[in-house]
């Protein structure tokens, strides 16, 4: 099956998450303002973390179906713990493929 190519951007005062469960594409990219843009082709299972103030741009030509949650974060809400010998936090960009536990089920 042929799916339409699409574009998604994010470019908002709130971090946000995408939890990816599964999805692959053909063609595109995906690009975290702060860090190296990715040609991934399957991103079962993979995490993506956009801290506010940061652009998040994805194209692609799916080759199957993204299923995905996306999260957003208030960083005035969070509870960020600092202190005395601790750092002052910071929210930087990231993108993992090492999400232990995340997406798993006894039929996976």
């Amino acid at each position: 099956m042929i799916h339409p190519p699409h574009t998604f951007l994010i470019e908002r005062p709130i971090s946000a998450a995408e939890a990816a469960r599964g999805g692959a594409r053909s063609d595109g990219f995906t690009c975290v303002e702060g860090l190296p843009q990715s040609a991934l082709r399957n991103y079962r299972r993979k995490l993506v973390f956009m801290p506010s103030g940061h652009k998040y741009y994805d194209w692609q030509q799916p080759s199957s179906l993204t299923r995905a949650a996306y999260f957003y974060f208030d960083p005035a809400v969070l509870l960020l713990e600092s202190g005395p010998g601790r750092a002052e936090p910071s929210l930087a960009p990231g993108c993992s493929s090492k999400t232990r536990g995340y997406g798993t089920s006894r039929s996976d």
